[in-house]
């Protein structure tokens, strides 16, 4: 008798999901905070929420990434931008 392995599955733990929820409203939030404050918050904030994006999302986080360490610094507008993009991916 031959025994098949078992089937693959894609489910997250939900402990471990609703830690990883909870770490990005965390960074968003930060994020959104970060667009009135000066330019080394704004990337201090947008790279750490480019760091766990890379555990969710690897295109936002890259685009977190490139915005972090862009030059001249994130620009507020972007900075919302991209909160806004972040949230409504994490929405749908």
């Amino acid at each position: 008798m031959e025994r098949l392995p078992p089937p693959l599955t894609t489910r997250i733990d939900p402990e471990r999901l609703s830690l990883l929820l909870w770490l990005v409203a965390a960074a968003l939030a930060a994020v959104r905070a970060s667009a009135q404050a000066p330019e080394p918050e704004r990337r201090r904030a947008v790279g750490v929420l480019a760091r766990v994006l890379e555990r969710a999302d690897g295109d936002h986080a890259d685009a977190a990434e490139t915005l972090a360490w862009s030059e001249p610094g994130p620009e507020p507008e972007r900075v919302l931008e991209l909160a806004d993009d972040v949230e409504r991916e994490v929405r749908a």
